[in-house]
Parts: C-alpha cells; structure tokens; sequence
C-alpha cells in the first residue's frame, strides 16, 4: 500500500497510549504528519503496556510534533 505524504498536516488520536490509537498516531507521524496525542494513561502499568508519554515520545523520534 502507497502511504499518503501527509506533511503540513495535523492529526487529532484519542486513545493513542496503546493499542489501535497507538498504531494510528505512529502511522501518521511516519507519514509526516503532526499528530496531537490523547489518552488517559500518564503512569506505566504492568498489566497494560504503554502510556501517553511513550507514544509522544516516538513521534518526536521521528522528526514530528
């Protein structure tokens, strides 16, 4: 599948801490856009990996806001 070149572009995830929103966020960061992150979890849980913080972290790795 062709990704979009989606540079100059803002999008809005809810749940993007893990799971499905987590994936989405990644996917658009990866493909240039800037991506507003929302979710609930700040502090790790064992039982379910992954926080808000973590996914935004990822999205500066990869040059994006």
């Amino acid at each position: 599948m062709k990704v979009p070149n989606l540079a100059g572009q803002v999008a809005v995830v809810t749940g993007s801490s893990r799971g499905i929103g987590r994936e989405i966020a990644l996917s658009l960061a990866s493909a240039g856009c800037d991506v507003v992150v929302a979710a609930k979890t700040v502090e790790p849980d064992p039982r379910l990996p992954g926080t808000i913080l973590e996914t935004r972290d990822q999205i500066i790795k990869m040059g994006r806001d």
